[in-house]
């Protein structure tokens, strides 16, 4: 997202309806959305609704999930047949939104592009009764010192850091900010349940179990998108082994240096996985986000050319890299496809050669010819 030519502004944006909420949820008061046919539909026939009512004690329908990405379908379609987008897309996308029900982001590559969707998606979402929750909207520009502002004139807020479905977003596209807020909870969490795992009689087999469930899915959620440098995939096994260690009454390798953190994995696999079914061990966090990395890039490469993430990552037709036209100030930021294919040449299930190789060819040029040897058997599924 880097690489685009000009500028690039990233706006991330919730949707709220006409200040009628029940229960917590937003919902609308104004038209009901439209058919594929043109015709209106009462919610009720178009999806699953529940009937509720508001503090003046009169029935309202709810929207649910399911009617409200109807909507959110229908509404683009006719922003798309009103605006004009072509000049504003992002080199090699088609695509200038990501939804995900009414949270949605907005990518373009230049202001003017942006403010004239936004005063689109005002005009069309104002049919349907619903506006911006302008507290909840941000926008992040890149290479440019314009300002993003809402159909009234009011400018956007521009903050350094966002957080987006749960993962931070920041100007410097670093991760070393997401990787350190996720670690903080994660503590958190892990000195919470500390008698838990120190003292309750449950078997150690359910406490590596519960472990699993609530640390590592909070930790790793969303990075298995994210470039991480070494050095953070080594914090996150530090933090893996230290819930570990309290599980397992294992003392640190500074009291006990035959407690090693090869000793603390091979004892807790066989307490977990006593008949080493495979797959089934328990791995350190650093492997196990490698090899999400590498199933989301083989998936991107078996995917056609209308996946968004495709898109964003690949040439089309090709398993390379998509092209870079401009760099944003300081040093080049490692690259996702890049390691990953490296991961997947030298550590994967089936290794084709060495990390020094990879290294070797890359700096010479001659990292597409290893990529072509590897997309036969990813295509295949045989690794």
């Amino acid at each position: 997202m880097m690489g685009c030519s000009g500028s690039l502004v990233v706006t991330m944006m919730t949707a709220a309806g006409n200040n009628t909420k029940v229960n917590g949820v937003v919902t609308s008061q104004g038209n009901t959305p439209r058919s594929l046919g043109g015709a209106r539909t009462s919610p009720s026939l178009v999806g699953p609704s529940t009937l509720v009512k508001d503090h003046h004690g009169q029935d309202i329908t709810q929207l649910t999930p399911y009617l409200f990405i109807i909507l959110m379908t229908v509404m683009f379609r006719d922003i798309h047949d009103s605006t004009n987008m072509s000049r504003g897309l992002l080199n090699g996308l088609d695509y200038s939104e990501l939804m995900y029900a009414d949270d949605t982001a907005l990518i373009t590559n230049n202001i003017n592009a942006m403010n004239r969707l936004i005063k689109s998606i005002e005009t069309h979402a104002a049919y349907f009764g619903l506006n911006f929750n302008k507290g909840k909207c941000v926008a992040m520009v890149f290479n440019s010192d314009q300002k993003v502002k809402f159909g009234d004139g009011s400018p956007m807020p521009t903050p350094d850091n966002a957080v987006y479905l749960g993962a931070s977003v920041n100007k410097t596209c670093d991760p070393t900010h997401e990787v350190h807020t996720k670690m903080g909870q994660c503590f958190a969490l892990l000195n919470k349940l500390h008698h838990f795992f120190r003292h309750s009689n449950c078997p150690t087999k359910f406490k590596l179990t519960t472990f699993d469930a609530v640390i590592r899915s909070k930790l790793v959620y969303g990075l298995e998108m994210v470039h991480l440098p070494q050095h953070l995939l080594s914090k996150l096994n530090a933090l893996q082994l230290k819930g570990l260690r309290k599980i397992l009454h294992l003392d640190t390798t500074f009291v006990n240096r035959e407690n090693s953190n090869k000793r603390v994995f091979e004892l807790a696999n066989s307490i977990k996985n006593p008949n080493q079914v495979p797959n089934k061990n328990i791995l350190p966090f650093g492997t196990y986000i490698n090899n999400k990395q590498a199933d989301a890039l083989k998936h991107t490469i078996r995917a056609n050319n209308k996946d968004p993430l495709r898109q964003a990552a690949l040439i089309p037709d090709t398993p390379f890299i998509a092209g870079i036209d401009n760099r944003r100030v300081g040093r080049p930021r490692g690259k996702w496809v890049i390691k990953t294919y490296e991961y997947i040449w030298s550590a994967g299930t089936r290794p084709f050669g060495t990390k020094q190789q990879w290294k070797v060819d890359l700096k010479a040029g001659k990292v597409n010819e290893n990529i072509l040897k590897m997309q036969p058997t990813i295509i295949n599924r045989t690794i």
